[in-house]
């Protein structure tokens, strides 16, 4: 809880979330932001702030979020992306995003994030399971798109993680399996491969995060939750700031553990503005 308020403080903080909220309400019907934190079991590694914006972001904006770096790669992969990707979705990310990422050490990133189609050379078909997939099946087990999120560390090093949406019943019990999750009560999973951000983390991560279904996710998973750290934070961040638990993600073969947190009961995703009140309320605490 203190690295959360000392992160909050940041000079660096501060600037990105007056610089986001800015771009936010150019479009204040479809605001959606949250933060989420990775866990080990000596507590926080790593604190992490999105803004996801559904209009298209003209060159200052874009020049304003990215703090570090060049905006190249930014407009190279926008440019895969149409009018249509930009609309609201529900159930998985669309338009673009931003986001700041920072450690337990207060280094930081920043990275954005967008999700266009997948093209039929991309590497996710030269996986393994997939390869095993296709020996028996001809369909796509995904998202029939990618997300792809650049990290640009305050060097200006960019590192790129590739997110799959995993749609096929067999494929996705195959990969819970191998994260010892039960993948069935969600009617997709993120499948993650790339850098993380956390101590120790490496190209070859891999992470699957569940997505909706934040009633059963919840009951199954986050309510048997056994790290002290994480049940501390849980109640902390609903007890002050109405946040709520949602999406847990697991790093293969690692112990690290991810959850995302939104404020409200999600009634109404397109509005989520979860960073803004934390901001005013952690003073207050």
């Amino acid at each position: 809880m203190e690295l959360l308020k000392k992160i909050f403080d940041l000079s660096i903080t501060q600037e990105f979330i007056a610089r986001c909220e800015s771009v936010a309400q150019q479009n204040p019907a479809v605001i959606n932001n949250g933060i989420g934190v990775n866990f080990s079991k000596t507590g926080i590694e790593s604190i992490k702030f999105y803004y996801g914006f559904h209009h298209k972001l003209n060159k200052l904006d874009v020049e304003a979020m990215h703090l570090y770096g060049s905006t190249d790669t930014f407009y190279k992969m926008e440019e895969l992306l149409n009018e249509s990707d930009y609309i609201f979705h529900p159930y998985y990310p669309t338009g673009v995003s931003f986001a700041l990422k920072i450690d337990k050490s207060l280094k930081s990133a920043i990275g954005h994030f967008m999700m266009p189609k997948i093209e039929s050379n991309d590497m996710f078909f030269t996986l393994k399971k997939v390869v095993e997939h296709y020996k028996t099946n001809n369909h796509l087990p995904i998202l029939d798109r990618k997300g792809v999120f650049t990290m640009i560390n305050s060097s200006g090093i960019e590192h790129q993680k590739d997110y799959f949406y995993v749609t096929d019943k067999e494929f996705k019990r195959k990969i819970g399996t191998d994260f010892a999750v039960n993948t069935d009560i969600v009617p997709s999973i993120e499948w993650v491969i790339g850098k993380g951000f956390y101590s120790g983390s490496s190209p070859d991560d891999e992470k699957i995060v569940l997505q909706s279904n934040y009633s059963e996710v919840y009951n199954e998973i986050i309510k048997n939750e056994k790290n002290p750290t994480i049940i501390e934070f849980n109640q902390f961040m609903f007890k002050h700031f109405n946040a709520y638990c949602v999406c847990p993600g697991f790093y293969k073969d690692k112990d690290i553990r991810s959850y995302y947190y939104f404020n409200g009961k999600l009634t109404n995703p397109q509005v989520i503005d979860t960073i803004s009140k934390i901001q005013l309320n952690i003073k207050l605490i």
